[in-house]
């Protein structure tokens, strides 16, 4: 499934790089390094048109302005295979925002995007373990994530586009910084 995400910007990129170390140190997990960029995602997709998605970006990032964002600790995605992540706020102007994008990248990401980024249900998180994660460990990452401080603020910047082909790790095609 490939992602249109924004990238984190430092130190809050690096900061996510040191619980994924110490997820994989402390619990074994390495499932999340399927995509080794640390991000927020606004849609994912199965096919994508990357000239016209390029395209899209690059005139959306000259209409955006570099906007605030704000996490709420941490939160799980229940299922067969967990999802550990730190909550993203999802605030007026960013529903508005997701709906803007979402608008404009339709097209060129095959026109069928991924159910869980519709904006009725869409959790925008920064994803710490998924793929590995199991009733057995699951446990095991929640006492180590528990008492950190992981309400964080920060200024994102930036659309990116990340391909993921199955069996292989993900690679960042392209970044669009917004106009200031």
């Amino acid at each position: 499934m490939h992602g249109l995400v924004s990238l984190l910007p430092q130190p809050f990129y690096h900061e996510v790089e040191l619980l994924w170390d110490e997820l994989e140190r402390e619990c074994g997990l390495v499932g999340v390094r399927q995509t080794p960029f640390p991000h927020f995602s606004w849609t994912a997709s199965e096919s994508v048109s990357e000239s016209a998605l390029q395209a899209k970006l690059n005139r959306l990032a000259r209409q955006i302005k570099p906007f605030a964002i704000s996490t709420a600790g941490v939160g799980i995605f229940p299922g067969e295979k967990p999802v550990v992540f730190i909550r993203v706020v999802k605030s007026p102007a960013l529903f508005s925002l997701h709906e803007t994008i979402l608008a404009a990248v339709r097209e060129p990401l095959g026109g069928t995007l991924s159910p869980l980024y519709e904006p009725d249900v869409w959790v925008p998180h920064i994803t710490l373990a998924y793929e590995d994660v199991s009733e057995e460990n699951l446990a095991a990452v929640v006492r180590m994530l528990a008492g950190r401080d992981l309400h964080w603020k920060m200024q994102i910047d930036n659309l990116a586009f990340i391909l993921h082909r199955p069996g292989t790790s993900a690679e960042m095609k392209f970044v669009q910084r917004f106009q200031s």
